[in-house]
């Protein structure tokens, strides 16, 4: 007998509209997502930060379709959770994000996501002048993406950057609203402040349209109880993951050369046999 196993992108969708807020974790490589799992989170970001930087590359849109979606692909068979893809801009014009969108179902791939920067995109936190594209174009992308799917299950999820870059929220809600009108599954907000007043009342006037995630790297002190009484459906640790490990890398080299090449006591390491456990998940053995 066959046993029909469950798409990871069917459950996303499932995610989206639980009456719980879903956790998801960034990821810029197999291992961090297979740790991400580990844990408990309930779905993996395959963060353009996190790969950019694992490139050795600066996060203002150099980064290309192929290597982003090679990334994308090692992570998913490195897991069993849904994968949602960190995609920029869409690497382009429309007719560069139907590319994406078909290149994404052909690797399996359970959601791409698109922000509303223009092409060239910066990255949010970098200081300096940030534009958006044109709502009328951006929708395009939406729309190419949308249309491009030839099956239903790589959601399309669209990313605006309005309120980071210093507009109301009345004009982020509008182009979220024509996003999910352009053929947008969910929409994701994020802000470059901690504080969660323009966020809550974002997802207040937004008023359930379509599932609404946010990007918790500002918003430290914000829980997920909190953040699912403001409406979010979606909690997303983009960066902190890759952020961690880049602190605990640099602490351990520095550690080493600083003690001559012993390894101190106190030296936080994880032991070989949790490396090799978490290898031995993947199924090789």
């Amino acid at each position: 007998m066959t046993v029909r196993r469950e798409r990871p992108a069917r459950r996303l969708s499932d995610l989206l509209t639980e009456d719980r807020i879903a956790v998801v974790a960034g990821a810029h490589d197999a291992l961090s997502a297979r740790l991400a799992e580990h844990r408990g989170f309930d779905a993996i970001w395959v963060s353009s930060f996190g790969v950019t930087n694992s490139l050795g590359l600066v996060d203002e849109g150099v980064i290309t379709l192929n290597e982003m979606l090679d990334a994308a692909w090692r992570i998913k068979r490195a897991t069993s959770h849904p994968v949602i893809v960190d995609c920029d801009t869409g690497y382009g014009d429309v007719i560069n994000v139907r590319r994406l969108a078909r290149e994404a179902v052909d690797r399996g791939i359970d959601a791409i996501c698109l922000e509303d920067q223009a092409f060239p995109k910066r990255n949010t936190f970098l200081d300096g002048e940030h534009q958006l594209d044109d709502v009328h174009r951006f929708c395009s992308k939406i729309t190419a993406a949308a249309g491009s799917r030839t099956v239903d299950d790589c959601l399309v999820v669209a990313r605006t950057e309005a309120l980071s870059q210093g507009f109301s929220v009345d004009h982020a809600l509008e182009r979220a609203n024509a996003y999910v009108e352009a053929g947008a599954d969910a929409i994701i907000i994020q802000h470059r402040s901690s504080d969660m007043h323009a966020l809550e009342a974002f997802a207040d006037g937004w008023r359930g349209r379509a599932p609404l995630g946010v990007l918790a790297t500002s918003i430290r002190q914000a829980g997920f109880e909190e953040m699912q009484r403001a409406g979010f459906a979606l909690a997303i640790y983009a960066n902190q993951g890759l952020r961690a490990a880049v602190r605990a890398m640099d602490d351990t080299y520095q550690s080493i050369l600083g003690a001559g090449g012993r390894q101190p006591a106190d030296l936080a390491l994880a032991s070989m046999e949790e490396v090799l456990k978490l290898q031995s998940e993947s199924g090789w053995n």
